[in-house]
């Protein structure tokens, strides 16, 4: 799958950023990017945080003409805000990006050193500094092998970090109009759906960003999703041939 990059090669991608209640984490996830000629647009989406929040992203993002900022009019929470984000971009290809991480032109190089396929996700194998997920560089997930890795080292963690590159069409028709709400395990749920639908994951040599860990962060929310929902889609993910 990996190829070298091609002189001449003139392909853009947008960044899909969903966003709530981080007016100023959300400008720090992008702006190493924002001037690279790779990056077509970046959309953020706001799930309906309070408007002094909302204003004050509005105006830090002023600066940033790649920008397109919207705002849902009531809170739809994770996983359909990723969704709305995506479905809103102008771009093919794009960059999932959590709000409160960072990439840097790293990521971009590590990105456009590969074909893109619409039916294969490419995810990092390092979400710095706390995240290693290393030992699965070069991995290609498929739902004849998921089960092998599940009980494997951060393997699962993987599942559930969110921040890869997807083609935009094909994610949409993965998530159809699905309303269940997973909360935080909504990486892990799409990562299931979409290796349902024989779709692969590409764990990704040297792609790496910072993922923040803070007092907003997902581990401190885990007690929002359903009991037993996280151990659900664990289960559906062994059963998959």
């Amino acid at each position: 799958l990996k190829t070298k990059k091609k002189m001449g090669d003139e392909r853009t991608i947008g960044i899909c950023i969903p966003t709530f209640e981080r007016p100023d984490m959300t400008i720090e996830a992008f702006v190493k990017v924002h001037d690279d000629p790779r990056v077509k647009s970046i959309l953020i989406n706001d799930d309906s945080s309070e408007w002094g929040s909302y204003e004050r992203l509005q105006r830090n993002v002023e600066p940033f003409k790649k920008v397109k900022l919207c705002r849902n009019f009531f809170n739809i929470d994770c996983a359909e805000n990723k969704m709305r984000s995506i479905w809103l971009s102008d771009s093919d290809w794009n960059v999932l990006l959590d709000s409160d991480n960072i990439i840097d032109t790293n990521y971009l190089d590590r990105i456009f050193e590969y074909e893109w396929r619409p039916d294969i996700i490419l995810t990092p194998d390092f979400a710095a500094p706390n995240f290693d997920f290393r030992a699965y560089a070069g991995l290609l997930i498929t739902k004849e092998n998921v089960v092998e890795y599940l009980d494997k080292p951060m393997f699962e963690t993987m599942l559930n970090a969110n921040n890869f590159f997807v083609n935009r069409e094909k994610y949409l028709e993965v998530y159809g109009d699905d309303k269940t709400d997973p909360v935080t395990s909504d990486s892990i749920y799409f990562c299931y759906k979409w290796l349902a639908a024989g779709n692969k994951i590409q764990v990704v040599k040297g792609l790496n960003y910072f993922h923040r860990v803070h007092r907003g962060h997902y581990q401190t929310n885990v007690h929002r999703t359903a009991p037993g929902f996280h151990e659900s889609v664990l289960q559906k993910l062994r059963e998959l041939r």
